[in-house]
């Protein structure tokens, strides 16, 4: 029976969910989550939003020991540029080199249950969210506020044939926030009640149906809409976390965060598109749908660089004091 080990990020009293199991030589089998609605009604796997969606999935060595990291993220760029947090797109930084101490082998999964289908490379990440926060990763329950805790992948290769021409993505709104008591659907790869084997071999995508229920800044700029609270919802579980929150209209409004740490309360948080769209053009001069317009392959993070190099180094040393 596999040991569990969950980083939670907590933020105004909840928890994010990026799900950590240690592998051992004997495992369970868990049931697999369903693929279903709120009200419990089956989703078609090849709904927009489903189509879209993937799920991250790393193997980490970290002094002998294995471990599964699984969280979910959106395509929003039909090139294959993904969305997720910085705090499951991590991961994705460190190298797989044969007799390191910290490896890691990184896949992107599609379909239910998921299956690997691409290799990736991140193109953007707050380099103040690994300041802030990568001292958590070696404590037993990691703490964050959820901001800057956003992240940009890009589809490099294929699993097993070449790259599709055009990626499924959801359309971005990055102006409206929505309101209070508007509706939403929430997609991801819940990991909850999964042991290593399941998450390896029966994880499934789930969606269902939510309403906001309250708005809030993470500065004193109370016309800011940074991050939403999200009703209770079957979404509401480890894993989730990067996956997209659509409005009514379809298009992607939130990005998941955070879940509620109270025992049955399945409240999730999320930090929204104007949110991050004002966040990447601090950092990078242009907003979001202008970064990721341009050639992705240029942007590409590799070792060579110091600030990734650095990056790389401080993940690598909090992960090395982790029991």
């Amino acid at each position: 029976m596999s040991l569990r080990s969950l980083t939670r990020y907590t933020f105004f009293g909840i928890t994010t969910a990026l799900l950590i199991l240690y592998a051992t030589p004997q495992t369970t089998h868990a049931a697999s989550v369903r693929f279903v609605t709120s009200s419990e009604v089956p989703v078609e796997i090849s709904s927009p939003i489903a189509n879209a969606t993937v799920n991250l999935y790393c193997t980490l060595t970290i002094k002998k020991k294995k471990f599964a990291a699984s969280g979910t993220g959106v395509i929003i760029d039909s090139r294959g540029v993904i969305l997720t947090n910085a705090h499951v797109a991590q991961f994705f930084l460190l190298p797989n080199e044969k007799g390191g101490k910290v490896r890691s082998e990184c896949t992107v999964r599609t379909g239910s249950p998921a299956k690997a289908a691409y290799t990736a490379s991140i193109i953007h990440m707050p380099p103040l969210w690994v300041e802030k926060n990568v001292a958590e990763l070696s404590k037993k329950k990691p703490k964050g506020t959820g901001e800057d805790d956003f992240a940009l992948l890009l589809i490099t290769g294929s699993a097993s044939s070449t790259l599709p021409q055009i990626f499924p993505t959801l359309p971005l709104e990055t102006m409206n926030t929505g309101s209070e008591k508007d509706a939403v659907t929430i997609t991801g790869y819940p990991t909850e009640k999964l042991d290593f084997y399941g998450i390896n071999k029966k994880l499934t995508i789930l969606t269902a149906t939510s309403s906001i229920t309250n708005i809030r800044s993470f500065s004193n700029d109370t016309s800011s809409a940074d991050v939403v609270t999200l009703e209770d919802s079957k979404a509401g579980s480890s894993g989730v976390s990067g996956g997209p929150v659509v409005n009514q209209t379809g298009s992607m409004s939130a990005l998941v965060t955070s879940k509620s740490t109270a025992k049955n309360d399945r409240a999730l948080r999320a930090i929204t598109l104007p949110y991050i769209n004002r966040r990447i053009a601090e950092d990078t001069g242009y907003p979001l749908r202008d970064f990721i317009s341009g050639d992705h392959t240029s942007l590409i993070y590799t070792s060579d660089s110091k600030q990734v190099s650095d990056m790389i180094y401080s993940i690598t040393q909090s992960l090395l004091k982790k029991r």
